[in-house]
């Protein structure tokens, strides 16, 4: 079997045992005359076909019982860090070999990738990561690269897509086998170039081990995923070992006026492109254009470009996401003139300083992230603060992220919200909405509440973000302004109120009807699509060719 060139139906054991081996994942390969061919792979509770290769993630208690249930279900092979031997006996008596390997995740990845055929050998690959505006980016490259023609994919935490077509995704980043089965219908599409969206989560767990990622892009640099990185300097060395793979003949786009990203991006032994309005910038960034000049185009080997700013929702923090975003869709094969044409569609993301409505009254939706805070926030309320009769404001304690966050957060916040003349605070935990490994602590409150109360601001609390989005809407009259700034997934702080006011009768129906479109119209129009192309993801087991 050739590494890219098409699916297969089917791969072999013994062969993921020597590539395994050749890796030291595998230290004692297993007797595998008469193994069959592996034609999915599932892991840990997923259900099994026959046929497939099963990876066990569980620990040694629960792990047995699944395994088993796993072979009675059909599974060929079976991947385990930790197998008993009396298990291995009994497996291999059925005829069902263990490969036992080091690390499991990565197992999962190379067995992916092998049974179909490593597509992304065959593809262009980008990917997108940082702390905050992954998908803006992913969304924007998108955009450009399907406005110059260009047969594309992508694929990001709101909306995936091949060519015209676009789904509804689960993850942030896929999980490898369904990453892998993804990228073999990019391949199969004919579709030579896609996007990824990156999370840190998915470098540690080893999702992308295996996909060839040849230009990496890196937006923004803060503290994120400290349940799973352990502190700051785990997690910007897991984003770091993205752009340490990229090798010689790879490109690393990054915002080259920000230091943390530099320390990050720069210096791995890539083409290093960074991307902002100082004087050393490769790529430079201009209110009114983007400059692509002659070290660019030394550098990349693509043609010196000027691409026009025509688009006034690119500004500040969002010019740096569109410049980065066309600087990876040029260096991957875009025109100028798409390029242009894919930022001038961009009609901003949901909950990204959105402005949902402005009649009767005025409600912005952002995401809880204290870099986007200090630098735009207060400009964007501003204006419409000066048409307001009253201000109130709804705040999300981000969980998980740490006292230093929230408390910076608060610092921020507080200081905007007295300068704009707040007359009304909430902030809720969001127990009713995030899940347990996103709780708030006490101490992530407090640090929130308190940094906010220090600028003598009166706070409501709540545990839920339902009767903060209740009280918001019994208080809110024509002309008022409200911000909601919560967690950064997808929150139903406005689908509550949207909810509550077509409760209201005639009036609250009235109101809706200046609200700003679904979200799924403006993703697909962030990524050059139409939100009629969007389906629901399709359930597969085993993520079969």
């Amino acid at each position: 079997m050739t590494e890219g060139g098409g699916s297969n139906a089917d791969a072999s054991v013994a062969d993921l045992a020597t590539r395994l081996t050749r890796l030291g994942l595998l230290d004692r390969v297993p007797d595998l005359a008469g193994a069959a061919d592996y034609q999915g792979v599932t892991w840990s509770l997923e259900p099994t076909r026959p046929g497939d290769l099963h990876i066990n993630l569980l620990g040694a208690k629960r792990a047995p019982a699944a395994i088993r249930q796993a072979v009675l279900d059909g599974a060929v092979a079976v991947c385990w860090s930790k197998p008993n031997p009396e298990l291995v006996e009994e497996l291999r008596a059925q005829g069902v070999p263990v490969l036992e390997v080091t690390d499991e995740r990565r197992a999962m990845s190379l067995s992916s990738a092998l049974l179909h055929g490593f597509p992304s050998n065959d593809i262009a690959m980008i990917g997108i990561t940082g702390t905050n505006a992954k998908t803006t980016c992913t969304l924007m490259t998108a955009a450009c690269l399907h406005r110059s023609g260009m047969s594309s994919a992508f694929s990001c935490s709101e909306l995936a897509g091949i060519n015209h077509a676009t789904t509804k995704p689960t993850l942030t980043t896929p999980d490898a086998p369904e990453l892998q089965r993804w990228l073999g219908e990019v391949r199969d599409s004919g579709s030579t170039t896609a996007v990824l969206e990156v999370s840190s989560q998915a470098i540690s767990d080893a999702r992308v081990a295996d996909v060839a990622v040849g230009i990496a892009v890196c937006t923004t640099i803060g503290v994120d995923h400290l349940d799973v990185h352990g502190s700051e300097a785990g997690y910007r060395a897991v984003k770091r070992s993205l752009f340490e793979g990229l090798g010689p003949d790879g490109v690393s786009v990054f915002h080259g006026d920000d230091a943390a990203v530099v320390e990050v991006a720069a210096g791995t032994g890539a083409i290093d492109i960074p991307v902002g309005r100082s004087p050393g910038s490769v790529v430079r960034i201009a209110d009114d254009a983007l400059h692509f000049g002659p070290e660019f185009a030394r550098l990349t080997g693509r043609p010196q470009a000027i691409v026009p700013i025509t688009n006034p929702l690119l500004r500040a923090h969002v010019l740096t996401n569109a410049a980065l975003a066309a600087t990876a869709a040029l260096v991957a094969g875009a025109n100028p003139a798409g390029v242009e044409a894919g930022l001038a569609g961009y009609a901003g993301l949901p909950r990204r300083l959105q402005v949902v409505t402005r009649h009767p009254f005025t409600l912005v939706d952002d995401m809880c992230n204290p870099l986007s805070v200090a630098n735009t926030l207060e400009d964007a309320l501003a204006p419409l603060r000066r048409d307001a009769r009253r201000f109130l404001a709804g705040i999300s304690v981000r969980g998980n992220r740490g006292i230093p966050m929230n408390a910076q957060l608060g610092e921020i916040l507080g200081g905007i919200l007295v300068r704009l003349d707040v007359d009304e605070v909430h902030v809720t935990r969001n127990e009713d909405f995030v899940g347990p490994v996103d709780w708030a602590t006490d101490a992530e409150e407090q640090a929130l509440l308190g940094a906010l109360r220090s600028w003598g601001l009166e706070v409501t609390v709540y545990r839920e973000i339902r009767p903060l989005v209740e009280a918001l809407h019994r208080s809110l009259r024509r002309d008022d302004l409200a911000l909601l700034i919560g967690p950064h997934r997808p929150a139903p702080g406005v689908d509550m109120l949207r909810e509550l006011l077509a409760g209201d009768g005639r009036r609250g129906r009235r109101a809706l009807t200046n609200f700003a479109p679904s979200a799924d119209e403006l993703l697909a129009r962030a990524a050059g699509r139409s939100s009629a192309s969007i389906t629901k993801p399709t359930d597969r087991i085993g993520n079969r060719p």
